[in-house]
């Protein structure tokens, strides 16, 4: 009734989708798992880098940060506020130093240059008018040792 040379390359073809079925079923399920447990790593990864933004931000001292690997510098809502920066959280280093009288912006440069070619840390007293500002540098670094970030503090 049928012919096997017609039905034969049939067979194959379902034998073969059959068995490309039985792969990318699984696969295609292990995918979706993985994806899934991603997409809520990405959640809970954003949530604690918020929650950490927040504390920054709450904190009672100004921070400006030198991100390294990013090379950006980043200014808090909390410094741009102690030191009146008119261009807010998009404030730069240089728009610190403006602040401060030529002996203690050269100071606070130096200080910054220093931490930045070998992480020295400072601790300095700034006259910005009638107050003082006490300015700390520090550097973060992985558990490696690799430089992450220059943070400068500064409080009234």
């Amino acid at each position: 009734m049928f012919d096997s040379l017609t039905t034969a390359p049939v067979l194959a073809f379902a034998f073969g989708a059959l068995a490309v079925l039985a792969v990318a079923v699984p696969l295609l399920l292990w995918l979706v798992k993985n994806l899934r447990g991603l997409q809520n790593e990405n959640i809970r990864l954003a949530s604690d880098a918020e929650q950490g933004r927040e504390i920054l931000a709450a904190a009672p001292d100004g921070l400006f940060l030198w991100d390294h690997g990013k090379g950006e510098e980043r200014c808090s809502r909390r410094l741009a506020v102690l030191l009146g920066l008119n261009a807010g959280t998009g404030a730069r280093f240089t728009d610190v130093q403006a602040k401060f009288d030529a002996p203690d912006a050269l100071a606070l440069e130096r200080a910054v240059n220093d931490l930045h070619r070998g992480g020295a840390s400072f601790d300095l007293l700034l006259k910005l008018g009638a107050r003082t500002i006490q300015a700390t540098g520090t550097r973060a670094s992985s558990i490696e040792g690799k430089p992450l970030d220059d943070l400068m503090w500064m409080r009234d």
